[in-house]
């Protein structure tokens, strides 16, 4: 018995096809799968090669185990057991800075926390100018404690969106959204009294 995908490498999330091969010189009779350590058996599509669909989001985010019961034509019975990384969460993001209506000059602070129980593939912030259309994208290499800023005195002033998006090697995407007025790039002169 080989299961081909998921490998043992694979981090896997929402509704996966197992898909894996068996082969005895008597040939097969049946191939059953359980995901509850053999308590129940679900028989899979095939019998040399064969596919199930399994919905990940019944089981618990970690390593779970799954089992396979192969039948040859003789009769005989033979147990294969693997490993599945599941993944259904997504990362957690909890940003400080921009607050939602910030009034800025020239930079962009981002001061927050990115985290997941995996591995964080991607962290990425995307400005929009709320005026017109199009985006700027800008790529965070920052993990965990994010304390970050982005160079705007090329930016126009105006209302912009600011979309902060996280996503882990499962493809688990969190987005947190804001509004902010980026203030033109002149100091206001001093006030004589």
């Amino acid at each position: 018995v080989d299961l081909d995908y998921p490998t043992l490498e694979s981090v896997i999330r929402g509704t996966v096809r197992l898909a894996g091969r068996s082969s005895d010189v008597n040939g097969i009779k049946s191939v059953h799968i359980s995901h509850d350590n053999g308590h129940t058996f679900q028989e899979v599509a095939g019998k040399e090669e064969w596919t199930y669909n399994l919905d990940t989001n019944l089981l618990e985010d970690g390593v779970s185990s799954i089992l396979l019961k192969v039948e040859d034509n003789a009769g005989v019975v033979s147990y294969y057991t693997t490993l599945l990384n599941i993944d259904n969460e997504a990362p957690g993001m909890s940003l400080s800075s921009p607050a939602d209506g910030a009034r800025i000059r020239n930079d962009l602070a981002i001061d927050g926390h990115v985290f997941d129980n995996e591995t964080i593939e991607n962290f990425r912030i995307i400005l929009s100018p709320l005026a017109s259309t199009g985006e700027t994208e800008h790529e965070i290499t920052s993990r965990g404690i994010i304390h970050e800023s982005i160079d705007l005195s090329e930016y126009e002033p105006g209302f912009y969106s600011f979309r902060a998006e996280v996503t882990d090697i499962a493809k688990n995407v969190s987005t947190v959204s804001r509004v902010f007025e980026l203030l033109p790039n002149k100091a206001r002169p001093p006030v004589l009294l």
